[in-house]
């Protein structure tokens, strides 16, 4: 019995394999690679007004996301969708002055870049490497 489920499973994974792929932000469909990966992502945190900021290397896309974690290897959320025109094309910047940053505390921030697929598709790079970022108390003199 058990062996005759195991054969059905893997039946169906094999059928499933053969029907075609039909995800509209898939790049295999539309003909779109994928943004690459942002790169030189640097974070740097200030205790007056508390706030971190980032910075990276602009890449052709339509847009970026910001995630943030309370560990390096954490769950990265996303914080901030960047669309063309709220951000500088030539060097990207965004200020988390996020109300819930705690001074003392290190936070970890990953950025992805995105193109808008068929007007309201996005199709998303992959995240960048981590920057961690101490958000310094005020006497730290930051």
């Amino acid at each position: 019995m058990k062996q005759s489920i195991l054969y059905m499973l893997i039946l169906i994974s094999l059928v499933a394999c053969a029907f075609p792929r039909d995800n509209p932000v898939d790049p295999e469909n539309t003909g779109t690679p994928a943004p690459r990966k942002v790169t030189n992502l640097n974070a740097r945190g200030y205790s007056n007004p508390k706030r971190v900021e980032l910075t990276w290397n602009s890449i052709p896309s339509d847009g970026y996301i910001v995630y943030r974690a309370g560990y390096y290897n954490g769950d990265y959320r996303a914080i901030e969708e960047l669309s063309e025109g709220e951000y500088d094309s030539e060097s990207p910047t965004y200020i988390d002055n996020d109300i819930g940053l705690i001074a003392g505390k290190t936070y970890y921030y990953r950025v992805s870049a995105y193109l808008i697929i068929d007007n309201d598709l996005l199709l998303e790079g992959e995240q960048s490497d981590y920057s961690q970022v101490n958000v310094p108390s005020k006497n730290d003199g930051s």
